[in-house]
């Protein structure tokens, strides 16, 4: 539940990784790029928690998350890049289904890229 700033701004940062490519994240800066995708490390998940991921971490849900914590970050320090990111979120739609199932494309592997299950 959104219910606090440090809670919004948690969820505008993992939010973010869904909505742009690395390359393109407004929110780290160049010298941070080669550290990788950070949702998407190579530990394997189990099959029941991908199931879980799979039914929880939708477009919509990321969309309407991404909105919620903008609203509670208006008029706060991190409020304009929280509006920015909302609004890309609404637009980028068909980009953060892709990452969504890069993602769990990416859990379903070990650190060698073998299907784990």
């Amino acid at each position: 539940m959104l219910d606090t700033p440090g809670k919004a701004v948690c969820a505008i940062q993992y939010a973010a990784h869904l909505i742009y490519p690395i390359e393109a994240n407004p929110l780290w800066s160049q010298e941070w790029l080669g550290w990788g995708h950070p949702l998407g490390h190579k530990d394997g998940w189990s099959s029941e928690n991908r199931a879980f991921l799979r039914q929880m971490l939708t477009p919509e849900m990321i969309v309407a998350g991404v909105q919620a914590a903008a609203e509670i970050l208006r008029g706060e320090p991190e409020g304009a890049m929280a509006a920015r990111i909302a609004q890309d979120a609404y637009e980028a739609v068909d980009i953060i289904t892709i990452q969504i199932e890069d993602l769990l494309r990416d859990l379903s592997c070990d650190e060698s890229g073998h299907a784990l299950e």
